[in-house]
């Protein structure tokens, strides 16, 4: 009951992930983890969907890990992952300026 793929999708206000969703009779639940592995990342959410959406983070590279836990609160054997990076916003930047008349003499 591993979960077939994921993908991770920079949007203005976060990271998407979305994946297949597992099929099998007895699922109960996802786990989304991020981090190096799925051993050392730590738990972002526990899903009934098969989408979730991280708000904002700093600028990084982050691997996304999910697993499929069924009834019984068995793991599937197999985490999908996906990775996403956030770059450092550009140094450029516009300055507006209004031109607001004063009073006449």
């Amino acid at each position: 009951m591993d979960v077939p793929s994921i993908t991770a999708t920079i949007q203005t206000y976060g990271i998407l992930l979305e994946w297949v969703p597992v099929t099998d009779f007895d699922f109960d639940h996802y786990e989304i983890r991020v981090g190096a592995s799925w051993a050392a990342g730590t738990v972002l959410d526990r899903a009934y969907t098969n989408t979730f959406r991280w708000n904002m983070q700093t600028a990084a590279t982050y691997n996304f890990w999910i697993k499929a836990v069924d009834a019984f609160g068995n793991y599937s054997v197999n985490p999908a992952t996906a990775s996403a990076v956030i770059s450092t916003p550009s140094s450029s930047f516009m300055i507006f300026l209004e031109l607001v008349s004063g009073p006449t003499r």
